[in-house]
């Protein structure tokens, strides 16, 4: 995000996200079924809490940062092989993580090619790279599945895509009730007017800027897996941006009303993804507001408590479903 409006103060570091320069020995998890096969940065959170959870299944963990190195592959007919040690395993279903990684890192071309291998393959892959893309533009996303969704209940924020003369700019946006995001796949901290109006305008000359119209009410984040939504409600944040605050809120499960289980499912249908978290802003008048789809969820923050749940709840929850669906699932 260098040289553009949103400061680098304001791009967070999120751990779990980027390739990290260690290369760890791949784990595996012994099981009595074929493996479920997950791939991702050596710290990323749900990989660490799907390897807490009690299950059959045989679970290899392969740091994406060892690709190459650690682990190896053959692609055959369309299916993969993976190679550790003297050892080859064919999945039963492949989880893909998702990772940044640099132009400039000396794995990029073998990550690179990997990510082909598992856009082309036929095994079954959770979160494809190429389901990535719809996220990588906000704009992008919005045209082609957010707008194409809504309904009398559920609304896009006005977006306003900014480039041109900084101080006609300055002047259009500073006393706007808006926000201000990343236009693109990285996170930014979002803020409103009170923060980016002590910014330098200057880049918007050249680098185009989203502004939003600010909405004013609780987060929602629905994480939708196959033909179910799970629902968190975040209430009392401090900040714009709940992620970032220094009081976060409470997370609170809340029922999901048919015009937005409508609207998640219609979604995941459009962007033919099975497991994608979407988030919401929840206003007063319980009018609602997408914001954007993560179509490769970090989940781990909103379930980590229910692991404690699944020897003895009948209750349906999210860690519930994706134990069966992903981990203990017989691909077809």
């Amino acid at each position: 995000m260098k040289n553009t409006f949103i400061p680098e103060s304001h791009i967070p570091k999120v751990k779990g996200a980027r390739i990290l320069k260690n290369k760890e020995n791949p784990r595996i998890k012994t099981g009595k079924l074929k493996p479920l096969i997950i791939i991702g940065p050596s710290d990323d959170f749900v990989i660490k809490l799907i390897e807490e959870l009690k299950t059959e299944r045989m679970i290899i963990i392969l740091p994406i940062e060892s690709i190459c190195i650690k682990w190896n592959y053959q692609f055959s007919g369309k299916k993969i092989t993976f190679l550790i040690e003297n050892n080859k395993y064919q999945a039963n279903s492949i989880y893909f993580r998702g990772a940044v990684i640099s132009s400039d890192d000396p794995r990029f071309e073998n990550f690179s090619n990997f990510l082909e291998v598992l856009n082309t393959c036929t095994d079954k892959v959770w979160c494809r790279p190429k389901k990535m893309m719809t996220n990588e533009s906000k704009p992008l996303q919005m045209v082609f599945s957010l707008n194409k969704t809504t309904n009398s209940n559920i609304k896009i924020p006005k977006t306003f895509i900014k480039k041109g003369n900084p101080e006609k700019i300055k002047k259009e946006t500073i006393n706007k009730n808006w926000i201000v995001k990343s236009i693109s796949g990285v996170r930014s901290l979002v803020v409103d007017n009170k923060s980016y109006r002590h910014w330098d305008y200057s880049p918007v000359k050249n680098i185009p800027t989203l502004f939003q119209e600010k909405i004013t009410g609780d987060d929602v984040r629905i994480h939708f897996l196959k033909d179910k939504a799970y629902g968190l409600c975040v209430r009392g944040k401090s900040s714009v941006d709940y992620r970032y605050a220094s009081e976060r809120g409470e997370l609170k499960k809340m029922s999901i009303e048919s015009s937005l289980l409508d609207y998640c499912k219609n979604l995941s249908k459009i962007e033919k993804n099975s497991l994608i978290g979407i988030d919401f802003i929840e206003t007063p008048e319980k009018k609602y507001y997408c914001l954007e789809a993560n179509p490769g969820p970090g989940w781990a923050w909103y379930h980590k408590n229910e692991k404690e749940q699944l020897l003895n709840s009948k209750e349906d929850f999210f860690l519930k479903k994706f134990l069966k669906e992903i981990i203990e699932n017989e691909s077809v």
